[in-house]
């Protein structure tokens, strides 16, 4: 594992194994928190066991194969077993995890009813005070003496049951503003780079029919549009404050200038330069 995270704040507390500790329904292998600085991250990290982690506050990326999941309070993201994983904290607003590693007879069983896997690492929830009581009390009942491997499955449990009881009571209104926040989110995080509306669908796992049907019914805008009106708003507070044509360019993640030109006389009605002129002093 390479071990290249720089963190401010860590909890963790690791459980004894027994024997035949497989042959139970789960068991917890160790429990915590994390609070990282911003842009901070781990370029490669694989784990003997699953985690399930919580998003108290911030936000972030995690990569699994090969799929970038943007992530903010309230989600959940798993680093499945024995698989490659890298994650970053954001640069402006890091993120404060909580986590609990788990195995057992029945982790698979219980993955599945949550639809996570290798192949879908994250669930798009809100703030839930439950499930955070429930990962704050796994560290609480870890730091006594002789802590009951019962009680911390159990509130496994709890937090399990919240997870579908929250999923089963979404309808699709619900989903689909969780999922133009989160998408949203990401444009104005990334908004430096030369987004496409494909490789932001395939971020999130969704179609890019679908996502052009969130924001239509969202905010009347195609994702495109949106994307443009994004960094066209980005560019304006730039030069605004001062920065030269080419530089607001290339910092709004155009490739070209003559693009950059023609998209902002698209949306403002006049060229850079004429803006500059128009609103600094």
């Amino acid at each position: 594992m390479n071990k290249n995270i720089t963190i401010e704040l860590v909890e963790r507390i690791f459980f004894d194994r027994v024997k035949n500790d497989h042959s139970m329904d789960i068991f917890i292998d160790h429990v915590g928190n994390s609070t990282t600085i911003p842009g901070s991250g781990n370029n490669l990290d694989r784990r003997e066991h699953d985690i399930l982690h919580y998003i108290e506050s911030g936000k972030g990326i995690i990569n699994c194969k090969g799929v970038n999941y943007s992530l903010v309070a309230g989600n959940i993201y798993l680093i499945p077993k024995k698989t490659d994983v890298s994650y970053y904290s954001d640069p402006q607003d890091p993120w404060k995890v909580h986590y609990i590693s788990f195995y057992g007879s029945k982790r698979k069983y219980f993955l599945h009813q949550l639809g996570l896997s290798a192949d879908n690492v994250a669930l798009y929830t809100k703030p839930n005070k439950m499930i955070l009581s429930c990962y704050q009390e796994l560290l609480r009942q870890g730091q006594r003496e002789n802590p009951s491997r019962t009680i911390l499955a159990g509130i496994f449990y709890v937090i399990i049951g919240e997870l579908l009881h929250s999923q089963a009571a979404k309808n699709d209104i619900t989903v689909q503003i969780d999922l133009f926040q989160a998408i949203t989110n990401h444009i104005y995080s990334h908004f430096d780079q030369n987004l496409r509306v494909s490789n932001i669908a395939l971020t999130f796992n969704i179609s890019q029919s679908q996502m052009y049907r969130i924001f239509k019914s969202e905010c009347s805008l195609s994702p495109k549009q949106y994307i443009e009106i994004v960094k066209i708003e980005i560019a304006c507070k730039l030069i605004r404050n001062g920065c030269n044509i080419k530089t607001t360019a290339f910092k709004c993640g155009y490739e070209y200038e003559s693009h950059f030109y023609k998209t902002f006389c698209k949306h403002m009605g006049m060229t850079p330069v004429q803006y500059r002129e128009k609103t600094v002093l």
